[in-house]
């Protein structure tokens, strides 16, 4: 495989199977997190949502990267976003906020729906993570506060784009790292300054390290060098990143927001970790389908 005379390269848009098996992996740890939050065995599901905004962060950079010297390349692409997202995401809305309170009181006080509907404003403008920040917690709104993922995503949608723009002509791995570094600095600085769990959990500077992992390996793969760089250093990084996650673990009995370990360097490990898997997934596939 490190022959030089064999040829790998990323094809624009090309369907990588692994990333459809890592999608659904992400998805039964956020349920079985919340469907069974009283067994402790599934108390590391909430890093899902880890595993979701790196994932997100590779396919968006990608396509950002892709498309960056395209004519309208900002308009086209939050277009397309509007139209896949803000349907259902808007339908899901009117139903919490409306219907339900309107039909189905018993059910609207069960979901904590009273609060939301008081500061619903947030929850259209896509910043119900800032909501939750300010308010200290999730016992507002409970139907509906996971939405604080989605407004992260799309606040990260609307400010990503500008700086991939900006950087063409310089290095998008600089910018990815870059933030990378920024948000685990905020995240740390927040921290000592007593800013509370929820609030370090929530932010969306402190989780655009997630996201900016994520693009670092959409940056890598449309190089050859940088595919052939991928498959020596992830296999490694994932299991190192795993024992050092299960030794937190083991040490502090947990690594999650709500402990000192997770609101200041944890999520980094969890975000770098499932980088790491997914390289290793593409760069499997990349290396293999050549043989």
């Amino acid at each position: 495989l490190k022959e030089p005379g064999i040829h790998i390269s990323y094809k624009k848009g090309q369907h990588v199977p692994s990333l459809d098996g890592i999608r659904g992996t992400a998805i039964i740890f956020v349920l079985l997190f919340h469907c069974y939050p009283y067994l402790s065995v599934f108390k590391f599901g909430w890093t899902g949502v880890d595993l979701f905004f790196v994932l997100s962060g590779f396919l968006i950079s990608g396509i950002l990267i892709d498309t960056v010297n395209d004519e309208h390349y900002y308009k086209n692409f939050i277009l397309k976003r509007v139209l896949r997202i803000f349907p259902l995401y808007y339908l899901s809305l009117v139903i919490f906020l409306f219907l339900i309170p309107a039909f189905s009181p018993f059910i609207s006080s069960i979901l904590q729906l009273d609060y939301a509907s008081l500061h619903q404003l947030w929850y259209w403008l896509y910043g119900s993570n800032w909501l939750l920040s300010l308010k200290d917690g999730w016992m507002h709104g409970a139907g509906i506060n996971h939405f604080w993922s989605l407004s992260i995503e799309e606040q990260f949608y609307l400010f990503w784009p500008l700086l991939i723009a900006l950087f063409r002509k310089k290095s998008f791995l600089t910018l990815c790292l870059s933030t990378i570094v920024l948000s685990m600095m905020v995240r740390i600085v927040l921290f000592f300054c007593n800013v509370s769990h929820p609030a370090l959990y929530m932010l969306t500077i402190t989780r655009a390290d997630a996201l900016a992992l994520g693009g670092c390996i959409a940056v890598m793969i449309r190089n050859e060098a940088g595919i052939r760089v991928l498959s020596r250093i992830a296999p490694y990084m994932f299991f190192g990143l795993l024992l050092i996650i299960a030794l937190g673990v083991y040490l502090f009995g947990s690594i999650n927001s709500y402990t000192n370990l997770g609101s200041s360097m944890g999520d980094t490990f969890v975000d770098m970790m499932y980088a790491s898997l997914i390289g290793l997934g593409l760069s499997d596939f990349l290396f293999f389908r050549k043989l």
